[in-house]
């Protein structure tokens, strides 16, 4: 699939950096469930990989009336840089999330490493 996309943006107008972009997010999906399913507790697992799968959906909602909104009101630059530093922000959080991995991963071990 990152094959296809790539071709694709090549015989578009794509930017390649949103390509790039977007196919590291699509081969990380599988190790960032587990992620998920290791840090939440046995008991509500499934509410935490639901708000984990919605997530995206939401993302796919909001991103065009935020994009839109601040593309007509102060421009391309700062459309992108909106977004660069949402990519920031949300990198902190993965990193965030995986420093508590360790710190779990060194208390118990992982149910999704025992099955």
């Amino acid at each position: 699939m990152a094959v296809l996309l790539l071709l694709l943006s090549l015989a578009t107008a794509a930017p390649p950096p949103a390509v790039a972009a977007r196919t590291i997010t699509m081969s990380g999906a599988s190790p960032a469930q587990a992620v998920v399913a290791d840090l939440a507790p046995a008991d509500i697992r499934g509410a935490y990989m639901g708000a984990f799968g919605s997530a995206p959906a939401i993302g796919f909602a909001l991103a065009p009336l935020i994009g839109l909104q601040m593309r007509n009101s102060f421009g391309d630059e700062a459309t992108w840089a909106m977004f660069a530093a949402i990519g920031v922000v949300a990198a902190a959080f993965g990193g965030l999330a995986l420093a508590g991995l360790d710190r779990t991963a060194r208390r118990e071990r992982s149910a999704v490493l025992e099955a």
